[in-house]
């Protein structure tokens, strides 16, 4: 592991907020998310660390345009190694993270600093899909995938409650609050974008490494809340950030793939955390086979997704538009990955157990 270092801030005072980025070939978004902290209300507070786990970026370019400490693994590790590198090289007290494809809103930096001098143990905010006029970069701002998971699937796991709540989710979209006190406890953060006291990182030993493809955030959470309570670990939606994703169904359906796998091996580790298996797929792929024999009821089998995800339906009444029509069938596609992932994860983790 190599480095390079390059104050952010003017080099004269010691940072009130350390940002440490993982980055894997994106140099493109990596710059935005730079370009992004550097319009910070608070810049001249914080220190930049980009962790380059493995893809060999350009060092001079880096520094002599950012201006930020970099940090090289040799190989690549993941993104949970990634982040506990750049922590661990921390020099200010607090440590927030954000992805390489993330930009921050200018008053992100203080928002974080304000509710960590609040007592906060754990706090994030929303990840805000920020995505082009194409049909999935719509569907993607209506159906955001990163959003965090609420607390009452701690406070009532069972599987009737889940049930219920994933049939309301699937008829309406739940709006975030916002205002000034709607700072609420959830039941894991999302990594590209959360802060925490870097004696909380040390206390829980950071991030757990086996989780290279995602879940590090929602697993040091989970540990975080069992060694102190569920209020530990809060969600901000006034400290926000735009996402870059991948605009493709391909990456869709690989995203959804990965956070299978890393929900199982979360469901490994931690008792408390159920299996997380969607239906309606594998109900709309029975009934698909079993028309085959009826050409007829293929109609039928069509129409199904809207029936159960009538959200898209709803959206498209309201809005007097016909894309979120089509949204089901991308959801049921992304459900079925899930829960291919899932099932692959389960034998992936199989060695993983709740007392590692």
């Amino acid at each position: 592991m190599t480095e390079t270092t390059v104050a952010f801030a003017d080099g004269q005072r010691q940072p009130t907020l350390t940002v440490v980025i993982p980055t894997y070939s994106r140099v493109e978004t990596l710059d935005g998310a730079l370009a992004a902290l550097a319009r910070q209300t608070i810049a001249d507070q914080l220190e930049v660390i980009v962790v380059d786990d493995g893809s060999f970026l350009d060092r001079s370019r880096l520094i002599q345009n950012f201006g930020v400490r970099l940090i090289r693994h040799e190989t690549n590790r993941g993104v949970a190694a990634a982040r506990n590198t750049g922590w661990r090289a921390a020099t200010a007290s607090r440590v927030a993270f954000l992805d390489d494809d993330c930009e921050p809103d200018a008053e992100w930096a203080a928002n974080y600093l304000k509710a960590l001098d609040q007592g906060v143990r754990a706090v994030g905010g929303p990840v805000i899909p920020a995505t082009d006029t194409s049909f999935l970069g719509g569907y993607l701002r209506r159906n955001n995938p990163l959003v965090p998971s609420e607390i009452e699937l701690a406070q009532t796991p069972t599987l009737p409650f889940r049930f219920a709540r994933y049939l309301l989710r699937s008829f309406q979209r739940i709006p975030e609050r916002r205002g000034s006190d709607s700072r609420r406890p959830v039941l894991w953060l999302l990594g590209a974008n959360m802060a925490l006291e870097v004696q909380t990182l040390e206390e829980l030993g950071g991030f757990d490494e086996r989780f290279r493809h995602g879940a590090e955030d929602a697993d040091l959470c989970r540990r975080l809340q069992q060694r102190h309570s569920l209020s530990a670990v809060q969600f901000d939606p006034e400290i926000l950030v735009s996402h870059h994703l991948d605009e493709t169904l391909s990456d869709i359906v690989r995203r959804q793939t990965l956070y299978g796998g890393s929900l199982a091996g979360l469901y490994r580790k931690h008792q408390d955390v159920p299996a997380t298996l969607y239906p309606w797929p594998w109900l709309g792929l029975i009934l698909s086979i079993l028309s085959l024999r009826h050409p007829k009821a293929m109609l039928f089998v069509a129409v199904l997704p809207q029936i159960l995800y009538a959200r898209g339906l709803r959206e498209s009444w309201t809005t007097h538009t016909l894309a979120p029509l089509f949204d089901c069938y991308v959801r049921m596609l992304e459900e079925m990955a899930h829960d291919f992932g899932f099932v692959m994860g389960l034998w992936k983790f199989r060695d993983l157990h709740p007392s590692d």
